[in-house]
């Protein structure tokens, strides 16, 4: 029994009214809480008043009686002063009185036949306000019509009903008598003119959001969101998934809430119950890739790398920052040029005396050539130092290497291979089942096995460079050092030569202990740096590199804008650059894209091939070839461009409706009042729908149980008689005779093979009469499992069925819809495809690609496992207490079938079907 309640009448009226209004709702069950304005009330009193007046029906309040006699009170208001400015029903009053002045002026003389025609005699409804309030009594027995009661039902969710509101309703509902009665009175010009002045409550405040915030999210959003974070976490090896919807559909607010789902996998443990995973554990970065900006290569390439670099940096530090590009450049141009220019740096810093050792020993290894040769590159290796730094200590954004392609993948491949982690080796999983081949991920050689020689090289240096600092600094006259420097010193003018004697001789001798002591200091200072450097470059970046995320999805966004030939490119750029097995193993794409400007733009691409294979296709038309041609080849073009797609459902009435109230509604805190009844009625619907269930699982299992019995009895086959007319056609002579009709005789040899038939069928009864029926049932083993499944089916019904019974006590005690629980996608014991499925899929697939008139291939085949999977999850996330039936093979293909328009086995429910649209 609903709740109807007027509160903007005071306290007094309302204890004489509610009670009335009450015991008149008392058989409008499922309306839950109802707010009329006083005029409704009023009206409706009035009707309740004029009731017994009617020249039919007098215990149904309809909607022509509330229709007539509210432009009956409306004439009578027109005559009336205007109403009071601090009315609060000014609104609703005002739209009375132009009803009433409408219908005075014009059509005056066809409300009176109207009204005339329904009621005895002509009711003048009170235009006061509850001047007379009936009697509780006199609602006694009084129903409303169905069209009123579905009048009612429309406007249950508004925050005050008025009378306007239910009167407009009532008008729009083609199934309601009124429409009739209304066309033969002759109003439909006033209908249409009431229409038009009706002035509503407007809203002043303006304000303009382009995207829907968290709370205005609709069409079942965050349930796609967890797919589709599921299906990514999930694959394996370079993977391009295409999200298939028109602009403005909600693909880029998905990507929106798929973010938290892939970078933070605690969030998806807990949105998905899927915890127990191993790829629960995956963390993402998430790449956001305008794909309209630059939309030819090389520009396109480049974009995707800056794209790629600014989101590998946005979360780090400058230390981070310069750690990721020292990764990247080791694995762009390996670990030599940073040891070069670290080489040529301590060539420029060792003091002079250890240089001439370091010379002493090189020349006597190499010889003199050797060392002038070094002594020639030297002030070369020395301006060169900044620029090999800066090329290694910062990431590219490639602007240099328009025109490269090559080389900018392979900065995209170094980048991933600093930025992610290394990719676990996988092994293959114990059910050995999988659309694609498992292997193992191709991996870069370990950052330890690349760096042990330059590591090698750099100690040597520095462990040379301290041998130089510890040596003893003493003249060796001897030396081969010593006698060249006094040869070339004999050569030069006395004063040069003095020069040289000066700067050559060990300082040692010319300085005392303290200077001395100082300068090793030092020395040991300068070479401390250089270690420390150098460990900081070569071997510190690695140190920091777990930080970075497992594997980085690129979503491709603005694709429809691009036109048909630059959409293609980016697509087919994007399919390249993971096919790269370093980049595909790290790297996922998900595009989102019109589906209808993606078909386009192949079908122009490939419009002569059309119309090639449109000339080998027979039995249909030209146009019709062309058509089946161009269908076939784009879903070629999509399966070798895209791993998997989904594609948004088309909106339903009651989506849109949804999605207006959704974003017309943010500011209004009535909404919450109407999600309550909203939702105890989807759980009373559940119920309803719940209890049809348990009817059909009963049928089912009666059924499945004569199936049984029939065959425990044994099935015996019937025989022929074998004088029965011939099975012949009537010879041609005979039709012109008119004879077509005629019956022949049966031939001598339809009597010797109908006499066959009886003796076979003599001798299968006389075998089943000697079969016991358990063996017979034990021959029949299909049986006996579909009466074990519709037993498990009729069960399952039957436990949903008492928790909903518990679910509406529940909700109707504390006004909420109670929690329940979900159940995971996944869990940890989980194969995709059982024995059993798999015989089935051997089975039916075949001529699965028979039915829709597809040619199979390895990958149409992969393609088709891949769609199954994600229809099951699909059902398992948004309908999650559908019974395990709904899983099946067969139903799935015939849900396959159904969406493709080809006539199924079994014709599956509306909401299957439209998961089935959305994945094939």
């Amino acid at each position: 029994m609903p709740s109807v309640a007027v509160n903007q009448a005071d306290a007094a009226t309302r204890a004489l009214v509610e009670p009335v209004l009450g015991s008149l709702f008392a058989h409008a069950t499922g309306l839950g809480e109802l707010n009329l304005s006083p005029l409704c009330a009023h009206v409706l009193l009035e009707c309740l008043k004029y009731l017994p007046q009617k020249e039919a029906d007098r215990d149904t309040l309809s909607t022509s009686t509330v229709f007539l006699i509210t432009l009956l009170m409306a004439r009578r208001l027109a005559t009336s002063g205007p109403a009071d400015g601090n009315d609060p029903q000014r609104d609703e009053m005002d739209a009375l009185r132009r009803w009433g002045a409408l219908a005075l002026n014009n059509f005056s003389s066809q409300l009176d036949i109207a009204a005339a025609d329904f009621f005895v005699a002509i009711p003048e409804p009170g235009v006061a306000e509850f001047g007379e309030i009936a009697e509780t009594t006199a609602a006694k027995g009084v129903r409303f019509g169905p069209g009123l009661l579905r009048a009612i039902e429309a406007v249950a969710g508004l925050q005050e009903i008025a009378v306007t509101d239910l009167v407009l309703r009532s008008l729009d509902d083609p199934q309601s008598g009124l429409s009739s009665r209304i066309a033969a009175w002759r109003m439909l010009d006033l209908i249409e003119a009431m229409k038009h002045i009706v002035k509503t409550r407007a809203g002043r405040a303006p304000k303009m959001v382009r995207e829907a915030t968290a709370d205005e999210l609709s069409l079942f959003v965050k349930d796609y969101a967890k797919v589709l974070a599921t299906i990514l976490r999930s694959a394996e090896d370079e993977f391009t998934f295409a999200l298939f919807g028109p602009w403005g559909s909600g693909k880029t607010t998905l990507t929106k809430l798929l973010a938290p789902l892939l970078e933070f996998p605690g969030d998806f443990g807990r949105a998905t119950g899927a915890a127990g995973q191993s790829f629960a554990k995956l963390r993402y970065e998430v790449a956001c890739h305008n794909a309209w900006k630059y939309r030819q290569p090389p520009e396109a390439w480049v974009y995707l790398y800056k794209t790629l670099v600014v989101c590998a940096g946005a979360n780090l530090d400058a230390i981070g920052r310069l750690a990721l590009a020292a990764r990247a450049s080791h694995f762009r141009h390996g670990p030599w040029p940073l040891v070069g220019a670290l080489l040529a740096l301590a060539l420029v810093a060792i003091p002079l005396g250890q240089t001439f050792q370091l010379a002493a020993i090189l020349g006597s290894l190499v010889g003199t050539s050797a060392l002038v040769h070094l002594a020639a590159i030297t002030p070369r290796v020395q301006s060169k130092v900044r620029a090999i730094f800066e090329k290694n200590a910062k990431l590219s954004a490639g602007p240099e290497r328009l025109g490269m392609l090559a080389l900018v993948g392979e900065d995209v491949k170094a980048l991933l291979s600093a930025w992610t982690k290394e990719p676990p080796a996988i092994p293959p999983r114990a059910d050995a089942q999988g659309e694609f081949p498992l292997k193992t991920p191709a991996r870069q050689s370990t950052p330890a096995g690349r760096l042990c020689l330059p590591v090698l090289v750099l100690a040597a240096v520095a462990a040379g460079w301290a041998y130089g600092l510890t040596a003893q600094l003493q003249e060796q006259k001897g030396s081969f050092l010593v006698r060249g420097v006094e040869a070339i010193a004999r050569m030069l003018p006395a004063e040069v030569g003095a020069k040289v004697d000066k700067d050559v001789e060990p300082r040692a001798l010319k300085t005392n202990a303290n200077d001395w002591c100082g300068d090793q200091c030092g020395n040991w200072i300068l070479w401390s740096s250089w270690v420390g450097l150098a460990l900081a470059i070569v071997i510190g970046p690695w140190l920091l590199a777990g930080r970075g995320p497992d594997r980085v999805l690129l979503v491709v966004d603005d694709l429809d804008r691009c036109t048909p030939d630059d959409m293609l490119t980016v697509i087919e750029n994007m399919k390249l650059l993971v096919d790269d097995p370093v980049i595909g193993n790290r790297l996922q794409v998900l595009m989102l894209v019109d589906e209808r400007v993606l078909a386009h733009a192949i079908g122009k691409r490939y419009q002569d091939m059309i119309l090639e294979r449109a000339g080998g296709i027979v039995g249909v038309t030209k146009e019709n070839a062309k058509l089946l041609a161009r269908q076939e080849i784009i879903t070629e073009q999509n399966e070798k461009l895209f791993a998997c797609h989904l594609r948004f459902p088309a909106l339903s009435d009651r989506d849109v409706a949804d999605l207006v109230v959704s974003l017309s509604s943010r500011e209004l805190n009535e909404i919450r009042e109407r999600e309550k009844r909203a939702a105890r009625a989807r759980l009373e619907r559940a119920l309803r729908e719940a209890e049809q269930d348990v009817e059909k699982a009963k049928a089912a299992e009666s059924s499945a149980k004569a199936s049984v019995d029939a065959v425990s009895a044994g099935e015996r086959r019937t025989m022929v008689d074998v004088d029965a007319p011939s099975d012949r056609p009537v010879p041609q002579h005979l039709r012109k005779l008119g004879m077509a009709d005629a019956v022949l005789p049966p031939t001598a040899e339809e009597k010797s093979e109908r006499m066959r038939q009886n003796a076979a069928a003599e001798e299968f009864n006389r075998t089943q009469a000697a079969v016991k029926p358990e063996t017979r049932l034990a021959q029949n083993p299909d049986v006996v499992k579909r009466h074990d499944q519709t037993v498990a089916i009729r069960k399952q019904m039957e436990e949903r069925l008492e928790r909903l019974k518990g679910g509406v006590v529940a909700t109707a005690e504390t006004g909420q819809q109670p929690t329940r629980q979900r159940v995971a996608p996944f869990t940890d014991a989980d194969i995709r495809f059982t024995p059993e499925e798999v015989d089935e899929l051997e089975r039916l697939v075949p001529s699965y690609f028979r039915s829709i008139g597809r040619r199979p291939s390895p990958r149409a085949v992969r393609t088709l496992l891949f769609k199954i999977q994600l229809f099951r999850l699909l059902l398992q996330v948004r309908t999650p207490w559908r019974p395990l039936e709904s899983f099946s093979i067969v139903s799935i293909l015939d849900a396959f079938k159904q969406a493709a328009q080809v006539p199924p086995t079994a014709t599956q429910d509306e909401q299957t079907l439209s998961f089935a649209s959305q994945v094939i």
